[in-house]
């Protein structure tokens, strides 16, 4: 997973760029002159920044933080910002959002209307983007739409699937006697597998696993103890 650049990078980065601004662009943003300091006030602390006066493609001017510029994280007025797309209050960029703070995206996702074409919009108010498979991250095979009810449902097909690739599952699954069934199921479970995969494997509910287990667990202590 990428790393996040450090305070100390961001700060050569910033040391890289002119000390005047003025004539630059930097996105949407033309700088026309220096602003000078200003001083700010947040949480009872004062603090300056040096400011540049800006005027965006869509005529607003603004005084800009340096840092914000040169650092990337201003491109443009809000204004414009919003009509790019035009769907900031939707609950897909709001999707969008809340998936980039929490996991490295792929990098064709950064940018909100490639993510929103491969992606869609949702098919119904209690639809959310979920991940077919929750072992890895979100991406264009592993996203989808889905309510509480369709994801329940996709999760299972997602763990019958995955039985396929687990040998020990598929000689449960393979085994014609039942007390052959038994034995597999208390291999695999000591290998770590959970009462629900050995119950997709079997065709049973994850209760009638546990069941069984219990059983055949007090039978082995009996015979231990004789």
């Amino acid at each position: 997973m990428k790393r996040k650049p450090t305070n100390f990078q961001k700060a050569r980065k910033y040391a890289n760029a002119p000390a005047d601004l003025t004539g630059m662009r930097f996105g949407k943003w033309l700088v026309l002159k220096d602003a000078g300091m200003r001083v700010f006030y947040s949480a009872g602390r004062e603090y300056s920044r040096h400011m540049w006066l800006c005027r965006c493609d869509c005529g607003t001017q603004k005084e800009v933080y340096r840092g914000n510029l040169t650092g990337g994280r201003s491109a443009g007025c809000r204004r414009c910002s919003e009509v790019t797309h035009g769907m900031s209050n939707t609950k897909l960029y709001y999707a969008w959002t809340t998936m980039r703070h929490k996991e490295q995206l792929p990098k064709a996702w950064r940018d909100f209307n490639v993510f929103r074409k491969v992606v869609g919009d949702p098919p119904s108010k209690e639809a959310n983007l979920r991940r077919y498979d929750p072992t890895k991250p979100h991406s264009p095979g592993n996203t989808l739409w889905a309510t509480p009810a369709q994801l329940q449902q996709i999760r299972k097909k997602f763990k019958e699937e995955s039985v396929i690739h687990h040998p020990v599952l598929m000689k449960i699954r393979n085994v014609k006697s039942k007390d052959e069934m038994s034995r597999c199921m208390v291999a695999a479970r000591k290998a770590g597998y959970s009462c629900e995969m050995l119950g997709i494997a079997a065709g049973l509910t994850r209760q009638r696993v546990h069941q069984i287990l219990t059983i055949l667990g007090a039978k082995l202590d009996e015979c231990r103890g004789q």
